[in-house]
Order: C-alpha cells, then structure tokens, then sequence
C-alpha cells in the first residue's frame, strides 16, 4: 500500500467526521423547536392581555423562527448528502429525491434568499418598535442587509451565468 492510496483513503474516510456537524443540527433544530413551542405557548398564555402591535411583532418572531429552522433543515439535507452519503443509497427509494436534486448552486440561493429574508423581517420588526433603537444601530442593520441583499444578487448572477 502506497502513501498516496493511505492519503486517499483518509481523506475519502474523512468525509464522515462531518456527520458530527450535522447530528449537532438536529440537535440544534430539536432545541429550536422546543424553543419554539415554548414562546408560541406563552404568546398564547398572554394572547388577551397583547395590543395589536405586540401580536404582530410575536407573530415575526415566529416566522423569523420557522425560516431558520428551514435553513438549518436546507443545510442539514443538502450538506449530509453532499458530503457524507446520498440519500438514494437508502435501500428503499429515496424519500428524499425531490428535496436532494437541486445543484449547489440552487441550494446557496436558497439559504441566501432565507438569510435576506429572516433580515428583512428583523428590519420589519425594528420599524414596529422604532422608538427602542438608536439611530446608528438602525444604520447599521440597514447596512448589512443592503450587503445581503447585493450578495444573494451575485450569487443570483453567477448562478445565471454557470447555466449559460
């Protein structure tokens, strides 16, 4: 057996350390969700003594929190079969096919449209409570979301150009 072949094999192998990341995101999203009911229990508990503008901010938080978790759930499929084992070597037919054919390409398209998303909603809710932040942290997260919004635009670009 030759150094290049052993080399080979342990970074083939290797492959299988990233189950560690994705088996702490399902770690993560289990936390997540518990998390979630948590808040969506006490926005029911208060539901009668919340204004209109409270439920409303309560009802961002919630989608803010589903977008996350479908981010994490994007990155959690696309990157385990990607990397560690496709889905399709399951023995039974891939319950999963629609969901792991989509190119990287795709799918970084995907979790840029989420991440911009998940900031406007914080801009939304920032709006709703304008009096509670300063002017320079308004600034700021005006800032970085125009940087995410020119970046999923690139990234939009180049995955136009790659297919032409």
């Amino acid at each position: 057996m030759n150094a290049s072949y052993l080399i080979t094999r342990i970074v083939y192998y290797s492959r299988w350390l990233m189950a560690v990341f994705y088996g702490g995101l399902i770690i993560a999203l289990t936390l997540f969700g518990i998390y979630y009911l948590q808040k969506l229990y006490k926005i029911f508990i208060n539901l009668g003594g919340m204004g209109s503008e409270e439920v409303i901010l309560n009802m961002l938080s919630m989608i803010d929190m589903t977008l996350i978790a479908s981010l994490i759930v994007m990155v959690l499929i696309s990157g385990y079969d990607s990397f560690v084992m496709k889905f399709s070597a399951l023995k039974d037919s891939d319950p999963m096919e629609d969901l792991t054919h989509v190119s990287s390409g795709a799918i970084k398209l995907k979790i840029s449209t989420a991440i911009i998303v998940i900031s406007s909603i914080y801009i939304l809710e920032i709006i709703m409570d304008f009096p509670k932040f300063k002017p320079d942290e308004i600034i700021w997260t005006l800032v970085m979301h125009g940087s995410l919004v020119t970046t999923g635009l690139v990234l939009a670009l180049i995955e136009s150009f790659s297919h032409h």
